[in-house]
């Protein structure tokens, strides 16, 4: 097992190379063999055997020309053609295909069979010399008239020609038959062979192919798969998912790259896990760079330090922060609380100096009082919004707030100006929210008031609540048919005593959005609006579903 695995990828590689390579080699080895083997038994076939077939078959037919040209020369006085071809075949053919024979025997004769032969061509020799007798002894044109002479020679046609013909014949099919099994032989041996090679060369393929398969499977298991692991690990890497490669570590290169990976992990797992430290602000957390070329390392210590340092500072200014925003709510509170009662003083003497003087003076007299008036109430009603202001979240605990709950409330308060503007309020069930009750109830108040306040002329208010559930907060959508608002105020309208209007045609301090702008900041939500003018609003604002 060790020793398998100590073997190298490269060496893997090179190992199933050599072995696909030997397959190759065996099979053109085993290829070249047989077909060396069809090719010396085609050469036997095409210049041994089947010429040796047509030789015997020619002296086949020399057999029986010889025996039809003599029987002519002895019946046909005037066959002067036959005999011509007799002589031919006894001086040029026969000699010629005797010796063809002969040559081509020494290649394809069994034990024993050159003996035959040579026997069929005494057997033939002798009967040619009988023929020769027979054509000497009727060689001029006035030998067929002496009738013992052709009486002799017919005599020899029947007892000689004719019956040794019949019997080199027959011997000569034994020995042509013998050919032929030599040629079937060869035939067979050539179909053998053609079946083996092609046996050999279809299982050759198939392991070449198997191999070749299993080498794929293997090399794709031992190196495409663990690459494919670590470029995933990688790519993770680059969009911030540090993990490490679950993969058996053996002695080759990818085990060395499986580590070199694996260490990265770590070091990487490492800064990444004192950039959370610093993060949450636990500055003594150690941390060593990787090497003196680590520029991210370097970078976080440097963060660590200038963070530590804003820290100290950020601290400083948050407590001074904090202490002037106290400062200045309390000083908000009690300008507010203690300029009540002289206000108060001030409008109750200037009402009564109007009660006995109206008409007593002159017109501008009559005019000026009125004027102070009603600066006084306007007044009075400032300075009550700014003491409602500087109240918001003070002395208070947040809870769990039913905004259904807290919406029928306001409803009921504002029961009268329903009716009286014939208002339609419609709102889906609304979500149960961590924060200030009472500040919830005057931010769904100071809403609805609006939208009931900035309608349009001769057309009845129409108000829709509704809420949708977002990742960490409920998104809450009030709108309205009212004249709407330019889109250049919609940030303008947040801020305290910001009118859009005179107050000849809305009542009004301009504090009533700046209360629910605060009342949504100290719920950690935001709010905006989507308006154009003439075509309504709807004021959107998100309050937390976790508690704050």
């Amino acid at each position: 097992m060790s020793s398998r695995l100590s073997i190298s990828i490269k060496q893997r590689i090179y190992l199933g190379f050599f072995v696909l390579v030997s397959l190759f080699v065996v099979n053109a080895i085993v290829t070249n063999m047989t077909l060396n083997t069809q090719r010396k038994s085609s050469v036997y076939l095409s210049e041994t055997v089947n010429p040796s077939l047509e030789a015997l078959g020619e002296f086949r037919s020399i057999l029986l020309q010889s025996k039809m040209y003599t029987t002519n020369w002895v019946f046909l006085r005037y066959g002067q053609d036959d005999k011509n071809r007799l002589r031919k075949l006894h001086e040029v053919d026969y000699p010629v295909l005797k010796q063809k024979i002969s040559r081509l025997s020494l290649y394809w004769t069994a034990p024993g069979g050159s003996d035959s032969l040579q026997k069929l061509f005494e057997s033939f020799d002798e009967l040619l010399v009988i023929e020769k007798k027979i054509m000497h002894s009727l060689e001029r044109f006035s030998d067929y008239d002496d009738p013992v002479t052709k009486l002799e020679a017919e005599s020899k046609i029947e007892e000689e020609i004719l019956p040794r013909t019949t019997s080199l014949i027959n011997t000569l099919s034994g020995l042509y038959n013998k050919g032929l099994t030599v040629r079937e032989k060869q035939n067979t041996m050539l179909k053998s062979s053609t079946a083996r090679l092609r046996l050999s060369i279809i299982v050759l393929a198939i392991v070449i192919t198997c191999t070749a398969i299993f080498l794929s499977i293997y090399m794709t298991k031992i190196i495409i798969a663990p690459i494919k692991r670590m470029s995933s690990i990688v790519n993770d890497m680059g969009r911030g998912i540090i993990r490490k490669i679950n993969y058996q570590v053996n002695g080759n290169e990818v085990g060395d790259m499986v580590r070199s990976i694996n260490n990265l992990s770590d070091k990487l797992q490492a800064t990444a896990n004192f950039a959370e430290e610093v993060g949450k602000r636990n500055f003594k957390a150690p941390y060593k760079p990787l090497s003196s070329e680590d520029t991210l390392g370097k970078s976080l210590l440097s963060m660590r330090d200038n963070l530590k340092k804003g820290e100290l500072a950020l601290s400083v200014q948050n407590k001074e922060l904090e202490t002037k925003n106290k400062e200045l709510e309390q000083f908000a509170y009690v300008a507010s609380h203690d300029l009540q009662e002289p206000l108060r003083t001030i409008s109750g003497f200037v009402e009564l100096f109007q009660k006995r003087y109206r008409g007593n003076l002159d017109e501008n007299a009559d005019k000026y009082l009125d004027y102070i008036v009603s600066s006084s109430s306007r007044m009075k009603i400032l300075i009550t919004d700014l003491l409602e202001y500087s109240r918001i979240g003070r002395n208070r605990e947040i809870e769990s707030v039913d905004c259904n709950k807290a919406l029928m409330e306001v409803l009921l308060d504002l029961d009268a100006t329903i009716k009286e503007t014939r208002a339609d309020i419609r709102s889906e069930h609304l979500p149960v929210v961590m924060g200030y009750s009472m500040e919830v109830k005057q931010l769904f108040q100071n809403l609805i008031t609006n939208a009931i306040k900035f309608r349009k002329k001769d057309v009845d208010p129409s108000i829709r609540i509704s809420v949708t559930r977002e990742k960490d907060c409920f998104h809450f959508a009030i709108a309205d048919n009212g004249i709407g608002i330019a889109k250049e105020h919609h940030e303008r309208i947040f801020i305290i005593f910001q009118r859009l209007h005179n107050r000849t045609e809305y009542e009004g301090s301009g504090i009533g959005l700046s209360h629910c702008k605060k009342i949504i900041d100290l719920h950690k939500g935001r709010v905006w609006l989507e308006s154009e003018p003439g075509e309504g609003t709807t004021f959107n604002f998100t309050l937390q579903q976790q508690p704050l």
